[in-house]
């Protein structure tokens, strides 16, 4: 086993297809993502082809839930090794079609979700080599 890699946005698209990369690779990887059945089938590709996988469903944007699945993956996985921020939103809308409300989610899932996950987690991979 390679170590532990945290994706986020890993029940579709990009995150995904890298979590399943990443799983080829040897990596068991923790799943990340508000979208549980999306995150339930990414799983079962993983372990149908290689391995190991964990799913957390928590929002990027909520640095609580955040806090207790890092300290989840470090007691059920081990610290982990690799971070992979791929979680992300958007608006199909114009400016002047865009509300304060849509654009605040988008900068909150795709600005500040990565930062402070990156926050949590980067202490735990610098302890320990990663």
């Amino acid at each position: 086993m390679t170590g532990t890699a945290v994706v986020t946005g890993a029940a579709s698209g990009i995150g995904r297809a890298t979590a399943i990369h990443l799983a080829n690779d040897g990596y068991q990887i923790a799943l990340v993502d508000i979208n549980e059945e999306g995150m339930a089938e990414t799983l079962s590709q993983i372990i149908a082809a290689v391995g190991a996988g964990k799913t957390f469903a928590v929002s990027v944007t909520d640095t609580h839930e955040l806090g207790v699945m890092v300290r989840s993956v470090l007691t059920i996985m081990g610290s982990p090794s690799l971070l992979v921020n791929v979680a992300g939103v958007g608006v199909a809308a114009t400016v002047l079609e865009t509300s304060g409300h849509d654009w605040d989610r988008v900068i909150a899932t795709n600005l500040t979700g990565p930062f402070l996950l990156t926050r949590a987690v980067l202490p735990l991979m610098l302890d320990s080599g990663g």
